[in-house]
């Protein structure tokens, strides 16, 4: 009845946390409500949600005593993920579809098959110094210079086709971003943006509007 959670503020660049140090009620198993009976057993955590009842109806306006929807088919798979408020991109790649987030959006591929690379090459991407540009100038900026993502937000985002980007170029990508994950190193960030801004086709008068210094 419980998930691995990763709350927005633990949601770091490239990389998700080897072993969750949260976990969520999620009252559910195998995408069926768990029975009461066996939620009733475990008594803590039911005292404490018949303690609070009232409140928490009014806050998840969802069936007592689920109040979160199931969403094992959507959120318990290889995703890219986000905090929901951020003053840059931090975007990170939970390749085993372990964790569950709350208010962040999270991106999985409309096939049901499909190639992990894209994943990592698209989380490169969102990274990139792009994207942090296109949310400085086209998205609504709250106190303190934070942006709000949600989903038909980030559906406007430009990004480049990888069917057009030549297979060493996309695998130069995806090999740095294998590397950041595996080892943490944030050395070659620069490296990774480099590449994308590449993908994007951008010009040296492009890069200078970016901020980039061009190679």
């Amino acid at each position: 009845m419980y998930a691995p959670f990763l709350p927005d503020r633990e949601i770091e660049r490239y990389t998700v946390p080897s072993k969750p140090k949260n976990y969520a009620y999620y009252p559910y198993r195998a995408g069926e409500r768990i029975p009461e009976r066996e939620l009733r057993k475990v008594k803590k955590t039911w005292d404490y949600l018949s303690e609070h009842r009232s409140k928490l109806r009014r806050s998840a306006s969802k069936t007592w005593p689920y109040l979160v929807r199931g969403r094992e088919k959507e959120l318990f798979q290889p995703k890219i993920i986000s905090p929901h408020l951020v003053l840059s991109p931090r975007f990170a790649l939970d390749l085993d579809g372990r964790y569950a987030v709350s208010h962040g959006p999270f991106l999985i591929p409309s096939a049901k098959d499909f190639d992990l690379d894209f994943l990592k090459f698209f989380t490169a991407v969102l990274n990139s110094s792009v994207v942090h540009w296109y949310l400085g100038t086209h998205a609504y900026r709250f106190a303190r210079g934070y942006v709000k993502l949600d989903p038909a937000y980030l559906r406007k985002v430009p990004v480049p086709d990888p069917s057009r980007i030549s297979p060493s170029h996309f695998n130069q990508i995806v090999s740095l971003v294998d590397s950041r994950i595996k080892t943490g190193d944030m050395s070659v960030d620069t490296e990774i943006d480099n590449l994308v801004l590449d993908a994007y086709s951008l010009t040296s008068a492009d890069r200078k509007l970016l901020g980039v210094e061009a190679d």
